[in-house]
């Protein structure tokens, strides 16, 4: 059952090759903020986009920014998967919802929030962010949306789990679930049609509202979690080679008339919410009704920012069906109606992956 960030859900791994040493500290280094040697496991922690980590590891945040980004109607469907959002105690106050009172005041073992954040959203200096490292607990987390910028280091889904997992020395269940997403995910792309038959597709992000005229597509790539999805899918970038930095006219999305519109909406709306929301506003509009992709009915959606390993198979099988429903079988809307012998992936090892029954 998750709740509470229980550390001792699964037991904890002592492995040297994770930075670990014979007393039993253990270094974890998260880029390019450095590294941490624990003495033993921390028991608490403050978690944001970074919460659905814990939720694949049993193990719910204490602390939280958000608690309504928690993916839930996804959780829902795993078997054997508990958790009460009501347990997490959530920290707001201040410029950019951070306060350094409030971590003073509640003192998390760590805190998964990525200090280049804090600077740009919250106005925190250096200063501060080495005050509440040294007096309350490490900064060990980092933006896995997309990256900062091209210096910086940038780890990907998978790449900011394994560095969650070796926090809390659980380098075997996650070695689990690397494994499990590998398998799947090679299983999906070797079903995907020829190069030449798949689609060309953009994703519109920050909401859709045809009447302005404006919207926000963004490059398709695999780094960037709210078109994740679509790149592993193998689809074909409708605005490749285009600078699309911020947002253009409707004339510009005529011009590229993508095959498939996407949003990264998957986990935060319903269909129905879908539907409504963007839709039937895309086919009554005089403009977007004359795109390829509302015409063919080809708008479709994925997960976007709060993307976890459990949210990232669902994500999976949604694209995957949404696509190429000749391929993988036809998408119901709501994920929950999916008929259990066209799921791309055993719910059941899912659930056993986050109790860690391995």
């Amino acid at each position: 059952m998750v709740g509470g960030a229980d550390t001792t859900s699964a037991p904890a791994e002592s492995e040297t090759a994770a930075g670990g040493s014979t007393d039993g500290s253990y270094t974890v280094t998260v880029k390019p903020y450095g590294s941490h040697t624990f003495e033993e496991v921390p028991e608490t922690y403050f978690a944001s986009v970074w919460s659905g980590f814990g939720v694949s590891l049993d193990m719910l945040p204490t602390y939280g920014g958000r608690t309504d980004k928690i993916n839930g109607k996804f959780y829902d469907l795993v078997p054997g998967l508990e958790y009460d959002t009501s347990e997490i105690t959530v920290l707001t106050g201040g410029k950019g919802g951070f306060d350094k009172e409030v971590f003073y005041e509640h003192e998390p073992d760590v805190i998964f929030l990525d200090p280049r954040y804090l600077k740009q959203q919250a106005g925190w200096t250096d200063q501060d962010i080495q005050e509440i490292s040294t007096n309350v607990g490490p900064f060990l987390g980092s933006q896995v949306h997309q990256p900062i910028n091209e210096q910086d280091p940038y780890y990907d889904l998978y790449g900011a789990f394994e560095k969650f997992a070796e926090v809390f020395q659980r380098q075997k269940q996650y070695r689990a679930w690397e494994e499990y997403h590998s398998q799947i995910l090679s299983d999906v792309q070797s079903r995907l049609p020829p190069e030449d038959e798949r689609p060309t597709a953009t994703s519109l992000i920050r909401g859709i509202n045809p009447a302005s005229g404006h919207f926000m597509p963004v490059h398709i790539e695999e780094n960037k979690s709210n078109t994740r999805t679509l790149a592993q899918l193998g689809v074909k970038d409708a605005f490749e080679g285009q600078n699309i930095d911020g947002e253009v006219g409707i004339e510009a999305v005529l011009q590229a008339d993508p095959d498939v519109i996407s949003t990264p909406s998957l986990c935060m709306d319903s269909h129905e919410d879908f539907v409504n929301n963007v839709v039937e506003p895309m086919e009554s509009n005089d403009q977007t009704s004359q795109l390829t992709a509302v015409q063919e009915g080809n708008l479709v959606r994925t997960a976007g920012h709060y993307i976890d390993p459990i949210t990232d198979l669902f994500s999976l099988e949604a694209g995957a069906k949404q696509l190429y429903p000749e391929k993988f079988g036809e998408w119901p809307g709501p994920a929950g109606e999916v008929p259990e012998d066209e799921q791309l992936f055993d719910r059941q090892r899912v659930g056993e992956l986050v109790s860690g029954d391995l």
